[in-house]
């Protein structure tokens, strides 16, 4: 993960990537207040349209257990309401997903291949659709 983290910091926009992916991360393990709120749209805004100048879109896809943590649970709300202001699409699979056959077994509760699989699927018809229509605003919620 280091040589990834230091890959994507040498460019503008992974640079925005990571401090925004820190910020969110901060949000479930801090006190979740205006400015940490705020903090954190101002990076999304700032992704968000250094992606756009450069004719992309940004979609977001959240990674969350089935049987989440009430944190994790108020982070993914907190998450979404931004991402609904910002205009940003955003794919939530947890819903999507089968607990008994798309998750590794407890404790790591995190999609195992079919559930990799199931949101490949889904990301592969949110590309086609960028490439048909230019934008990704059917795609997500």
């Amino acid at each position: 993960m280091n040589e990834l983290a230091l890959a994507a910091s040498q460019s503008r926009l992974g640079s925005l990537f990571l401090w925004m992916l820190y910020t969110v991360d901060e949000l479930a393990y801090v006190q979740r207040d205006a400015v940490d709120i705020e903090r954190s749209r101002g990076y999304l805004r700032a992704l968000r349209d250094a992606i756009a100048d450069d004719g992309g879109a940004l979609l977001i896809v959240l990674i969350a257990q089935p049987d989440g943590a009430e944190s994790q649970n108020t982070l993914r709300e907190i998450s979404r309401t931004l991402f609904a202001e910002l205009g940003i699409p955003t794919i939530d699979p947890t819903d999507l997903l089968d607990p008994a056959t798309d998750f590794n077994p407890p404790p790591d509760g995190h999609w195992n291949n079919r559930g990799h699989a199931r949101v490949g699927a889904i990301l592969r018809e949110c590309f086609h659709m960028f490439m048909r229509e230019g934008g990704l605003h059917h795609c997500g919620s």
